[in-house]
């Protein structure tokens, strides 16, 4: 929700949030789905590869290479 709320605003990542919330309510009381919390080292990893991705790309649209230590 950080992510949202630096990139549009508190209402709008407060929105975020309780729909978040209010599907996974849903789903367990509807569906008798599990919510499983993916934790947020599963998240940073992610972003981390999404992070590197973006930056492969732009590294071949200029003709570079990433070199990494």
């Amino acid at each position: 929700m950080r992510r949202i709320k630096n990139k549009r605003g508190a209402p709008v990542a407060i929105k975020a949030g309780a729909r978040k919330i209010a599907t996974a309510y849903y789903n367990i009381i509807t569906k008798g789905v599990q919510y499983v919390e993916s934790g947020i080292q599963q998240y940073e990893e992610r972003l981390k590869s999404r992070e590197l991705k973006l930056l492969d790309l732009l590294a071949r649209k200029h003709n570079a290479q990433l070199v990494f230590s």
